[in-house]
C-alpha cells in the first residue's frame, strides 16, 4: 500500500517537473508580451490622471529588477 501511494506520489512530481519545463510556444510568448503592454498602456493612463489628481504612482518593485505585469496592475496613485 505504502509502496503505491509512493509511486503515485513520485509518479505525480515527475509530470509537475517535466511540464514545468517545457518551453513556451511562440503564441504564448506573444500573449504575454501583449498582455504586459497592455499593463503598461493601462498604467501610464493611470499615471496621467493621478498626476492631474496632484498624486504619484507608487509601484512596488525590488531595485534593478524591471516592473512585470502585476506590478503594472497593482500601482496605485499616492498623496505627495
Amino acid at each position: 500500500m505504502r509502496s503505491a501511494i509512493v509511486r503515485v506520489c513520485s509518479g505525480a512530481v515527475f509530470v509537475g517537473v517535466a511540464w514545468g519545463c517545457t518551453p513556451l510556444t511562440e503564441q504564448q510568448l506573444y500573449d504575454r508580451a501583449e498582455r504586459l503592454t497592455l499593463a503598461q498602456e493601462e498604467y501610464q493612463a493611470r499615471e496621467n490622471r493621478c498626476e492631474d489628481l496632484g498624486g504619484a504612482m507608487s509601484m512596488r518593485t525590488r531595485p534593478l529588477e524591471k516592473p512585470g505585469y502585476l506590478d503594472y496592475r497593482s500601482a496605485t496613485c499616492v498623496r505627495r
